[in-house]
């Protein structure tokens, strides 16, 4: 019988592995709004596992993703962290199940974002909180396609969508930060150079409005 292939990811998701800007960066915004408290957290859209294996430090952490090769990825690269494959339309988690639950650039790809905010709610306790992260439609990239009257990204949701989609899920909104892409992550071609040195400005200069990245803290009632 033939074994089945070790899965693979690219190389700065294994375990020991030197970690990216942009991945440092998407670490600390995240970090920024986890509660302090310990809890019962899941990662949903856990992807490669290695955010989860950050949680996982401080919190009762586990990951679920719809991708079943970046799971058996993550639960070998990170045991003993449990890590299983969800639903494309929902978790199998009773309600109530969780004290925090990390959503982290998921929402662009999914067809019915609102249903997957309706289940980070129905699996929160009364209380509980969703840290909800996402490519932003009001970044520089997107702002100048819309004056030259061009379709944004997909990828890229502006604030005022999310933030819409979240109230009408049933949360409050209790704080938010951001991030930029490092500017040495993106050096494709002369527009990625150019829009990298906006936001490397942007940055310094601490603007949210054009930020590449947006995290809400978001409070189950």
């Amino acid at each position: 019988m033939t074994e089945p292939a070790t899965p693979t990811a690219p190389p700065e998701y294994y375990r020991d592995a030197p970690r990216r800007a942009h991945q440092l960066r998407r670490w600390q915004a995240l970090a920024a709004l986890v509660p302090r408290e310990r809890g019962r957290l899941l990662d949903y859209g856990c992807g490669y596992g290695e955010l989860t294996h950050e949680l996982a430090k401080t919190h009762d952490a586990i990951g679920v993703d719809v991708n079943p090769a970046r799971v058996a990825f993550a639960r070998r690269e990170y045991a003993p962290i449990p890590f299983s494959v969800c639903r494309p339309d929902g978790l199998d988690f009773p309600e109530a199940s969780f004290d925090i639950v990390t959503s982290c650039v998921v929402l662009p790809f999914l067809k019915e974002p609102a249903t997957h905010l309706a289940e980070c709610r129905r699996v929160l306790r009364p209380g509980g909180r969703l840290l909800l992260m996402t490519a932003s439609g009001d970044d520089l990239r997107s702002a100048a396609r819309r004056m030259l009257a061009r379709r944004s990204s997909h990828f890229h949701l502006r604030r005022r969508v999310v933030t819409g989609l979240a109230r009408d899920a049933g949360f409050a909104i209790e704080g938010d930060t951001y991030y930029y892409d490092a500017f040495e992550d993106n050096l494709k071609n002369l527009p990625d150079i150019l829009f990298g040195l906006g936001n490397l400005v942007l940055s310094t200069l601490r603007v949210r409005r054009f930020a590449n990245y947006f995290v809400l803290s978001l409070r189950r009632p």
